[in-house]
């Protein structure tokens, strides 16, 4: 069919299907009715593609449909007469998608989003422009949209990511990352209470490397398990050390990767690090995000109720930027809440702003939790803040992320001064 399409200089394209978080519907409703559910997505697309046009495993196969993978779908448009084309039958499959789909006595929502490739123009080659739609489609999955068209450039980044994914690995093998510490403070006293341990990666060749760079490719390739295996055993044995050295008892706020809390026995990796390391458990408190809760809300919140019962403390992180909701917060068990920064920056525009900030404290303190204001830098935010009741926050105005030999010298500053103002 592509063959046929080129020799007759005619304009082709692949879609490249994927049911939008799949996942969920299966981890919530079973394997059974999530293969249910792909058998009638399957009929419909055939419903609806044109007779001219194909789906099937081999995505050149007339006549067939059925799954690429496990919640993927191609379909082969063989004859359209403008690439632009492809965006509005996208349209209309979206509308059809858009039908609750009726299994037994459940109803079911289903989004798609969809890789498109286009041939002769990316390539003449079946297998090739299968890859080319499959590499757009992570990109509209990383976007949020409906659709996306492939690019040459994703194939220049795909390479480049994978590049930097062996860097990656060699600087987990060459322990080149390494912890930076920024302060929590004490909204009302200005006291530090604790840190937040950060990833910073000093590559031997660039520098440190911005986290905004390699966290996601960690994450994506699974990397980010044995990485933050050995960054969390860092921060409780360096809280631990400190203790040691007779500084007052500081919170350590580790981040807890999803990656890490579906790959790895998070529980376990924490006891085994409270052990080896000798932190109280009372002074570890690990962050996790607010999709974590949402893609399977009945394993997260089973293993925060076990982490709870250790004794170490569960936070939010930037809040507010996810999926959470007042009925899916007072579910889990948590003990801090972190307000995002970009809350905190409009919050003192007034109006609106100071509004949504005024009632996400006002939540927080509802559900007798520990609210924290991150990436306050002006004395104008920390007054508000505090004004609302926040109890705790981190910023620039009370200290960047800073390596272990910075903080301490801060801590020591700081606690020889409580303890000249205490004698």
């Amino acid at each position: 069919m592509v063959a046929s399409a080129v020799r007759h200089q005619r304009i082709g394209v692949l879609l490249y299907l994927g049911v939008h978080h799949f996942k969920r519907i299966n981890d919530t409703l079973g394997l059974e009715l999530g293969d249910c559910l792909l058998q009638e997505i399957a009929l419909r697309l055939r419903r609806f593609v044109r007779e001219c046009d194909v789906l099937g495993r081999n995505p050149f196969d007339e006549g067939r449909v059925s799954r690429l993978g496990g919640d993927e779908f191609c379909i082969l448009l063989s004859e359209i007469a403008r690439v632009d084309d492809a965006a509005q039958v996208v349209q209309r499959l979206d509308q059809v998608m858009n039908e609750p789909f009726l299994l037994g006595e459940q109803q079911l929502h289903v989004t798609l989003r969809t890789g498109i490739s286009v041939f002769p123009a990316d390539s003449e080659e079946p297998e090739t422009l299968l890859k080319q739609a499959y590499t757009a489609l992570s990109h509209a999955k990383d976007t949020s949209g409906a659709y996306q068209f492939y690019e040459h450039s994703m194939t220049e980044e795909a390479v480049s990511r994978m590049l930097l994914e062996q860097e990656i690995r060699i600087g987990i093998e060459r322990k080149d990352f390494k912890l930076f510490y920024q302060p929590l403070v004490d909204l009302e006293s200005g006291a530090v209470i604790g840190v937040e341990a950060l990833a910073r990666w000093q590559h031997p060749q660039r520098g440190l490397v911005s986290p905004a760079e390699f966290i996601p490719v960690a994450e994506e390739s699974g990397l980010i398990v044995p990485l933050g295996r050995d960054l969390l055993l860092e921060a409780c044995l360096q809280g631990a050390a400190w203790q040691a050295q007779g500084y007052p008892p500081l919170r350590i706020s580790v981040n807890i990767s999803p990656r890490q809390f579906v790959d790895d026995d998070v529980c376990a990796l924490l006891g085994g690090v409270l052990a080896r390391s000798g932190l109280p458990p009372e002074n570890l408190e690990v962050e996790i995000t607010e999709s974590l809760l949402l893609d399977d809300a009945s394993q997260a919140d089973a293993t925060l109720m076990r982490i709870k019962e250790m004794g170490i403390g569960v936070a939010i992180d930037d809040f507010g930027t996810g999926y959470s909701s007042l009925s899916y917060l007072h579910a889990f068990p948590i003990d801090t809440l972190k307000i995002d920064r970009s809350f905190v920056n409009n919050g003192t525009a007034g109006g609106q702003a100071e509004a949504i900030l005024k009632a996400i404290v006002a939540m927080g303190q509802s559900l007798e939790m520990n609210i924290l204001a991150e990436g306050i830098e002006t004395d104008e935010q920390r007054r508000l803040l505090g004004g609302l009741g926040c109890h705790q926050a981190q910023g620039y105005l009370f200290g960047r992320p800073l390596p272990l030999e910075e903080i301490e010298e801060l801590f020591a500053c700081q606690f020889q001064q409580g303890r000249g103002a205490s004698g």
